[in-house]
């Protein structure tokens, strides 16, 4: 085990606070459209549930994430979480998981 006193720390970043990168939630309802307005590709079938897509606002290369959900509940659930995590500069996928309970409400 590695001494704590060894261990770099950065001060620099807080992850609690809201990192510097504004974000843009979008909503993938027709994955066809979508699609195909950014890739001109017309092949494309619709998802069969809607796709969370958080990412900075400004033009760049971010690493990308891919965000499961819980169980029995919405990738909607988690949006402000996953706009925290975008500010911090990454791009965060997040599927709605067919759960056959959830849409028993």
């Amino acid at each position: 085990m590695v001494p704590s006193s060894s261990i770099p720390v950065s001060t620099s970043t807080n992850v609690f606070e809201n990192g510097k990168h504004k974000t843009e939630l979008i909503k993938v309802h027709q994955w066809s459209s979508w699609f195909s307005t950014k890739t001109n590709s017309s092949q494309c079938s619709p998802p069969s549930k809607p796709l969370l897509i958080v990412t900075p606002s400004e033009v760049g290369e971010f690493p990308v994430l891919l965000f499961i959900h819980g169980y029995l509940l919405s990738n909607s659930f988690y949006s402000q979480l996953l706009q925290h995590v975008a500010s911090h500069g990454f791009i965060v996928i997040a599927p709605q998981v067919n759960n056959s309970l959830l849409h028993l409400a």
